[in-house]
């Protein structure tokens, strides 16, 4: 899957760990983002779809990450960020913590939000962390 929870991450246990358990009227804030990142998982895999490997493949400069590598630093990035999350959230469920209200951003979060919303301002650019670029030459079907 493109966009989606990635693998060795227990799809069903961190959207457990994040909402499963929360009475329906409380996850009002999760299911607007759920829709979010289904569509986006939608519109990752329209994009593709009638491309060719070759296509997807292709860099218009030497430096620069092909359609496919751009796809994939997504799912890097995400498996990353997941990975990090899980642990903590389970901490939290275990203890009996339970949500107050919707995730807000502090002023770091927020700004690399802001950084990272297109369009992308040539002064923001800035090469990926290594633990989040993309693998050399990926397929568009992983």
């Amino acid at each position: 899957m493109i966009l989606s929870i990635p693998q060795g991450i227990d799809n069903h246990a961190f959207r457990t760990l994040g909402y499963g358990h929360m009475p329906e009227n409380d996850r009002a804030d999760i299911a607007p983002l759920e829709e979010a990142l289904d569509a986006a998982e939608r519109d990752a895999r329209a994009l593709v779809a009638d491309l060719t490997e070759t296509l997807g493949g292709w860099r218009v400069a030497p430096n620069s990450w092909s359609i496919a590598e751009c796809l994939d630093h997504l799912v890097v990035a995400n498996r990353v960020y997941l990975r990090a999350m899980e642990p903590v959230a389970q901490r939290a469920f275990a203890s009996g913590r339970h949500r107050r209200g919707p995730a807000q951003p502090g002023v770091i979060g927020a700004w690399f939000v802001r950084t990272l919303e297109p369009p992308v301002k040539a002064r923001s650019k800035n090469k990926a962390p290594q633990s989040i670029r993309p693998r050399r030459a990926p397929s568009l079907g992983d």
